[in-house]
């Protein structure tokens, strides 16, 4: 048998049969969950209740201290236990970091260190320090290949750090077009000329073992220092230059090694006394 029975929260008319008595239902007004109550006990055709019929709007938000039913208040459902996705995503990239940092640290940590060492080169006639094992034609940042120049250096990895020297044999002084300065002068035009060459920062008169030479410092298209030495002696113009991407003015290590730079070939004959270049 249907009945007509009022939502204890909100008051809303509800249906109920017998075989409903005692099970949860859900009000379609106010969606609070109660379970269905007993049939009202009054004669057919009487009217119902009041305490049965649905209250005035404004009654919900009166005060209904008096009323004696239980009330059942509608709760949400609890959020799911456990992470979201976006922690797992944040997981994920933070292991991914971890692990670039280590690989690239270790792979660091296995670069060999410097080991510097005094090189000496019987073809070239020239002797200087180096901080790892020679290599042979390697390529000079900023300065054009001549198949008749032979190259001789090294590389070290953990500052990314090049270190060459270049040896070309040269037409004796008294064959030659140009004086040493007029070759030098030529030299440093065709560096700033250069594409590859962002800027000259100086060029100064040095001498390197008695012999005229030329010391240029500039800024290579990668971003880096070098600095690039000309000596020209009466049988070989030498190229001497160290530097890298992250090499800045006044490093130590390229200073060594331009300073270590002597010429040692048995056949040049020492120039006598040169005037020394401030």
């Amino acid at each position: 048998m249907a009945f007509k029975f009022n939502c204890p929260e909100c008051g809303t008319s509800t249906i109920g049969t017998d075989a409903s008595v005692g099970r949860d239902m859900q009000c379609a007004s106010c969606h609070a969950t109660f379970p269905v109550p007993e049939p009202p006990l009054f004669e057919q055709g009487d009217p119902y209740p009041d305490s049965d019929r649905r209250p005035e709007r404004e009654s919900r938000a009166g005060d209904r201290d008096d009323d004696p039913r239980p009330r059942r208040r509608f709760r949400r459902p609890p959020p799911p236990r456990g992470f979201g996705p976006l922690f797992w995503v944040a997981l994920i990239l933070g292991v991914l970091f971890l692990g670039t940092c280590a690989c690239c640290g270790g792979g660091f940590a296995l670069l060999p260190d410097e080991k510097w060492n005094r090189h000496t080169s019987p073809d070239g006639g020239y002797a200087v320090d180096l901080p790892a094992p020679v290599k042979k034609d390697m390529p000079i940042p900023g300065v054009k290949p001549d198949p008749n120049t032979k190259v001789e250096g090294t590389i070290h990895w953990r500052r990314g750090e090049v270190y060459l020297v270049s040896h070309t044999t040269m037409p004796p002084a008294r064959d030659r077009a140009l004086t040493e300065e007029g070759m030098f002068d030529e030299m440093v035009r065709d560096m700033k000329s250069d594409p590859e060459i962002t800027r000259v920062v100086r060029n100064d008169k040095v001498t390197v073992s008695g012999w005229p030479a030329r010391e240029v410092e500039y800024l290579f298209e990668d971003g880096g220092t070098y600095v690039g030495r000309f000596v020209i002696t009466d049988r070989k113009l030498y190229v001497i230059v160290a530097g890298g991407r992250f090499v800045r003015p006044n490093a130590p290590n390229v200073r060594r090694f331009l300073d270590s730079f002597e010429v040692a070939d048995p056949l040049v004959k020492p120039p006598g006394k040169f005037k020394q270049f401030p």
